[in-house]
């Protein structure tokens, strides 16, 4: 049986590698490409350490060197701390990752490879200016079928200080958020609202148990290794599973519980730049609540090596 084709954008933040070792470990899809974004990693970094992550798994995907901060016009950066720790990789620092070479396409190729893998998903983990880009082409366009999101937040407050109004990844560039929320594509938006079902502390009831089955847990596969790695490292790097929710609900789309048709815009001057708020247009799928038992569940037997076809 032919596996659904899919395609990663990423910011190559902490929490980043471990949803994409999560799309690796489940064996799921067809992954035709990944291309990487300025977020809580400048581009030619975040290339940098995919290049070397997907040498240690053994993985062989086409990369492309996405959008900069300077293309995105935004000051906004996330926190100095999460930029740092995800540059060097320090819950990585234990494992023997290759210094492999980077040898990434321009995101001008992409339009020709994406054609040959018609109707692919694109996982979103990241500012969305690679993917309003896409857009743009008519023929990109035309080769996605949908579109998963991790991003926004439209009940709790943002995470951008100091107002707290917007969340990073439609703060980092809005016009390319609100651009990309206004199209026809079909898609699911994973805000932050729904991320505080799971949790990724010890120190939160919800998650600490099963934080500490994946610090012991001794993964049969590199992925595993990567993501226990992470977990266990994490030292405020993520307070809940943001990109590995948007990945799970990939995944399994069963873990969620709860959807909001709606549409959307994005605010793009003044104060609450960034904000989402409603409006009318083309509705899309706004992942409400999820299943966070069955999210830890899943994340354990992939970190532990099991496949989820």
């Amino acid at each position: 049986m032919r596996k659904p084709v899919l395609f990663i954008d990423t910011d190559m933040g902490l929490d980043d590698i471990i949803a994409i070792c999560m799309i690796v470990a489940s064996n799921a899809f067809d992954i035709c490409g990944i291309s990487v974004v300025n977020g809580v990693s400048p581009t030619r970094v975040g290339i940098r350490n995919l290049t070397r992550i997907l040498s240690y798994l053994g993985v062989s995907i086409p990369l492309y060197l996405g959008i900069d901060q300077r293309t995105q016009r935004s000051r906004t950066q996330f926190p100095c701390t999460d930029r740092r720790r995800a540059k060097t990789l320090v819950p990585l620092a234990t494992l023997s990752l290759p210094d492999a070479q980077p040898d990434p396409l321009p995101l001008a190729k992409l339009t020709d490879d994406l054609l040959v893998k018609k109707s692919a998903t694109i996982l979103c983990l990241g500012p969305l200016s690679n993917i309003a880009r896409f857009l743009i082409s008519k023929n990109i366009r035309n080769a996605i079928q949908k579109l998963i999101i991790m991003g926004g937040s439209l009940i709790v407050p943002g995470n951008v200080p100091p107002r707290n109004v917007a969340e990073y990844n439609i703060r980092l560039d809005p016009r390319a958020a609100d651009y990309v929320l206004r199209s026809d594509i079909s898609t699911t938006l994973v805000p932050i609202d729904a991320t505080r079902f799971v949790p990724a502390s010890t120190k939160d009831p919800r998650s600490a148990e099963t934080i500490v089955k994946i610090q012991r847990i001794k993964p049969k596969a590199r992925t595993g290794e990567i993501i226990r790695n992470i977990i266990a490292g994490n030292d405020g790097d993520f307070q809940q599973f943001y990109d590995p929710l948007a990945a799970m609900v990939l995944i399994d789309p069963s873990i969620t519980t709860g959807i909001i048709p709606c549409s959307l815009g994005v605010v793009l001057r003044g104060q609450n730049i960034g904000k989402l708020y409603r409006t009318q247009g083309h509705p899309i799928t706004i992942v409400d609540g999820v299943n966070a038992k069955q999210f830890y569940t899943l994340l354990l037997r992939l970190v532990n090596g099991g496949e989820i076809l």
